[in-house]
């Protein structure tokens, strides 16, 4: 399997734009994506890495914003066609995931 090109803090840097930017506190963004606020807290405060799991709920819950600009920072933040969540595409854009998503 060859290997993710993804920074955790790049991505977790992303995340913080997108909470900013969407306007309202980490605890609001958890709830909307059916996270749980520790899980953000303990992703933002750099004790955990995000996971495959967690990246799909916050795509989901948020599907106005790019997904390659949240995992790779390619392209807008934002986009007007949802891509979809990482599992449908990941076969198909030679990306697997591996041990970055150790949760998973």
């Amino acid at each position: 399997m060859t290997e993710l090109p993804i920074d955790n803090e790049a991505i977790r840097n992303r995340l913080k734009t997108m909470i900013e930017r969407i306007g309202i506190g980490n605890t609001n963004f958890a709830t909307k994506a059916d996270i749980t606020p520790s899980v953000i807290s303990n992703i933002m405060n750099g004790k955990s890495n995000i996971t495959l799991d967690t990246l799909n709920k916050v795509l989901t819950a948020y599907p106005d914003w790019n997904r390659d600009w949240l995992l790779f920072g390619e392209g807008d933040s934002s986009q007007e066609n949802n891509q979809g969540n990482i599992d449908e595409d990941t076969n198909n854009n030679q990306r697997s995931e591996n041990s970055i998503f150790s949760n998973v």
